[in-house]
């Protein structure tokens, strides 16, 4: 368990991080390429700027988080809770995401080119600027989600 700890900057990669508790924990311009988080959580963390390429992560919580800018490319974030997270800008392309939930999160200017949204929950996030690009839908709810401006919705599936 982390608690209150700067690992900014850290090199984390291939990191098996399974059942790991961050909290409050700065993870900012950190590097957990390929790594695997399973159940891991990550509350109130700042992962702003992160190398985040193909992070796969199973069933983690990173209720209230910040992601500004975080390079989310390729990862498999599977049946994850991304509640209240700050997103802006961030990089999902070609994710697969599976049964996550993005309730009341802010994903302005976000890249979800060719990102896999199979039932993945959008209550009140603002996707405001967000960018779609071949993306691939099967949403679960998308209850008030926030579309100003979206680029890119002509070229998306419904799977």
């Amino acid at each position: 368990e982390f608690v209150n700890v700067d690992l900014s900057y850290a090199n984390l990669e291939n990191s098996i991080l399974l059942n790991t508790k961050f909290v409050n924990v700065d993870l900012s311009y950190a590097n957990l390429e390929k790594s695997q988080c399973g159940k891991a959580v990550f509350l109130n963390s700042d992962l702003s700027f992160a190398n985040l390429k193909y992070l796969k992560c199973d069933d983690a919580n990173f209720n209230n988080s910040t992601f500004h800018n975080a390079d989310l490319t390729g990862g498999n974030l599977q049946s994850g809770d991304f509640l209240h997270t700050e997103m802006q800008n961030a990089i999902l392309e070609n994710s697969f995401l599976y049964k996550s939930d993005f309730s009341f999160a802010n994903l302005t200017l976000a890249n979800l080119k060719s990102t896999h949204l199979q039932s993945v929950n959008f209550t009140k996030t603002d996707l405001t600027l967000a960018e779609f690009d071949n993306a691939k839908f099967s949403l679960k709810e998308l209850g008030d989600a926030i579309f100003d401006n979206c680029v890119g919705f002509v070229k998306c599936t419904k799977e």
